[in-house]
């Protein structure tokens, strides 16, 4: 498994007769490993979190930043509280949190077996929305165990759209063909 990048070159098409085959174009292909190309995301992920780290109103250079992870170099109190107590958690949280979503997209397409599947197949999100409208709009100011109630009911809002599997007339449908409705879902993303 490869991953090939398309590139254009500036120099004219070569001539036959000058050494060059006549199929040679404008266009190169280059090869990149997948060790390669985990190394270059890797390394463009650690550069991304340290200019994320550094920026913000209060300007902590990535050199100081890189300094004091080697122990080169102390962070001043205000450094260190503006690094480690608001930036490194926010980071790490985002960082989690796109994991996850990309987590959840993969079982998501692997469990229906279709490369573009998203949440809108089976309805969870119209029933996210739905439950994050009420939240919004009558418990704003509620929360159980930490969570806002907008938050549980948006997850509460998909669970139940999931739960009502899909609209009447499939309901209907299957009933009448002796056919599990998941089947249908799963026969009509095919």
């Amino acid at each position: 498994m490869a991953i090939e990048i398309a590139t254009v070159s500036n120099n004219p098409p070569p001539t036959p007769g000058h050494g060059e085959p006549a199929e040679a174009s404008r266009h190169e292909r280059v090869r990149l490993s997948p060790l390669a190309l985990i190394m270059l995301l890797t390394v463009a992920l650690g550069v991304t979190t340290l200019v994320s780290l550094a920026s913000g109103a209060v300007s902590i250079s990535p050199r100081t930043i890189f300094a004091a992870m080697l122990g080169y170099h102390p962070l001043t109190e205000v450094q260190r509280l503006i690094l480690f107590h608001l930036r490194l958690p926010r980071v790490l949280a985002s960082g989690l949190v796109g994991s996850g979503l990309a987590l959840a997209g993969l079982l998501f397409q692997g469990l229906f077996r279709n490369p573009i599947a998203d949440p809108y197949v089976i309805g969870s999100q119209g029933g996210a929305i739905l439950g994050a409208c009420i939240g919004i709009s009558f418990f704003s100011q509620w929360s159980v165990f930490g969570f806002s109630a907008t938050t549980l009911l948006a997850f509460a809002g998909s669970i139940g759209r999931q739960d009502q599997r899909g609209d009447p007339f499939a309901r209907r449908f299957c009933h009448h063909h002796h056919v599990h409705e998941y089947k249908l879902l799963l026969r009509a993303l095919r």
